[in-house]
């Protein structure tokens, strides 16, 4: 019988759900598939109770998994960074 941690590893379903745990995830694409782009400060008014700190990082690692576009945007007084989801 083979290892059950080495199936769960090449399991196409768990690679998957991997990419989605975490608390926040979820929630954060839902927001995020809703609009075009949002701004950090649009979307942190979206997900409440969410501090910056957790939302910060969250972003991060969704964009390092692909899952999130993450745009430096300067406009008029306003700089900053918008979101939007990858696919």
């Amino acid at each position: 019988m083979k290892d059950v941690n080495y199936q769960l590893d090449e399991c196409p379903v768990q690679k998957i759900l991997n990419l989605f745990q975490g608390k926040w995830n979820l929630r954060i694409i839902y927001e995020l598939s809703k609009h075009e782009s949002m701004r950090f400060g649009e979307l942190k008014k979206a997900v409440l109770d969410i501090s910056n700190t957790v939302l910060t990082s969250t972003l991060k690692a969704l964009e390092n998994q692909g899952l999130v576009l993450r745009q430096q945007r300067s406009e008029e007084r306003r700089v900053g960074k918008e979101c939007s989801v990858t696919c």
